[in-house]
């Protein structure tokens, strides 16, 4: 077992390389927004260019009467640089390989491949990392670092919620009246959602998103007023189908706190998030040796936002939650 402080930066970067398929499908797997939504890459800045069009057909006369008034936008995110730095002093290393690693153990696995390195990663380093990138694609608002202290992790970059709210102030967004979703109105509140959306979207099938809490309201609501203990059998609605809109809720863990609603049609996948061309798209540690520590250092870029403000469907429920 490494028991230096350069032995141990080896044995992470190794299992960095190694592992590196696996440690990539986890993050991948773990980021439910970025799971969710359309990946997009660029190299500064993401500009998604729209046009919209008025009245195109007319009654017949040989003259040549142009009516189109096609209005031509975009929507542009900005990347932001963020960074993950980590450190583990010659102190807390001699701690797990003179008592900690003897506590540890896997069954069915070879004590020697529960290393410093796998725990590290797998139990420290990548779960927090997957916490915080969900709560900040949905909840972040980025602030400027002061220099030589480091920032918090929900000031590293703008979420969706503060581009939501930036829409909503420029009269870009439209947000859908509800009101405040509690558990004995759950149904009512959702379908008011569905039926408030523009009637050329009202119709369309796609994807509520909503908190877990939220979630649950809707589907004991739904059994207390639809469901078998009302003699209706079979009609649990296990899949959260809004009925007769072609919808369907889907809890989020990043809306935690939130009575926040985000339609997003199918055929219409307007929200994205996106990443720099050429570069990781998800962060990948390198670990050097420093005086009498270990250091971990790493650099990715995202921007969360959407394609097309008109597509954007939210309801008026959106107050960030509680920093992790």
């Amino acid at each position: 077992m490494p028991s230096t402080i350069e032995a141990t930066a080896d044995s992470l970067n190794r299992h960095a390389v190694q592992y590196n398929p696996n440690i990539l499908q986890i993050l991948r797997t773990g980021l439910e927004c970025e799971q969710a939504f359309a990946a997009r890459a660029c190299d500064n800045t993401y500009s998604a260019v729209n046009a919209t069009a008025g009245e195109v057909i007319q009654p017949y006369q040989s003259a040549f009467t142009p009516k189109n008034n096609v209005a031509f936008d975009a929507e542009e995110a900005k990347l932001q640089i963020i960074k993950i730095d980590v450190k583990f002093d010659a102190d807390e290393l001699a701690k797990y390989f003179d008592s900690w690693k003897i506590e540890w153990h896997e069954i069915g696995k070879d004590p020697i491949e529960w290393s410093f390195a796998r725990y590290i990663y797998e139990m420290v380093l990548l779960p927090k990392a997957i916490e915080e990138m969900n709560f900040n694609a949905m909840n972040g608002e980025y602030q400027a670092p002061t220099t030589g202290t480091a920032g918090l992790s929900i000031n590293s970059v703008d979420g969706y919620i503060k581009r939501f709210k930036d829409g909503v102030a420029a009269g870009r967004i439209v947000e859908i009246a509800t009101g405040v979703i509690s558990a004995s109105d759950a149904v009512s509140k959702i379908e008011a959602f569905c039926d408030g959306l523009p009637e050329k979207y009202r119709d369309l099938p796609g994807t509520i998103y909503a908190s877990h809490t939220v979630a649950r309201y809707f589907a004991r609501d739904y059994r207390a007023q639809f469901g078998t203990g009302n003699g209706v059998g079979g009609n649990q609605n296990t899949g959260l189908n809004v009925d007769y809109s072609n919808k369907q809720i889907k809890p989020l863990h990043c809306l935690s706190g939130s009575n926040g609603l985000i339609f997003v049609p199918s055929t219409r996948p307007t929200l994205n998030w996106g990443t720099r061309n050429g570069f990781p798209s998800m962060p990948q540690i390198r670990w050097e040796a420093f005086e009498r520590s270990v250091k971990g250092l790493c650099e990715f870029y995202r921007f969360y936002s959407y394609e097309f403000a008109e597509e954007v469907f939210i309801n008026d429920q959106f107050t960030p939650a509680p920093a992790v």
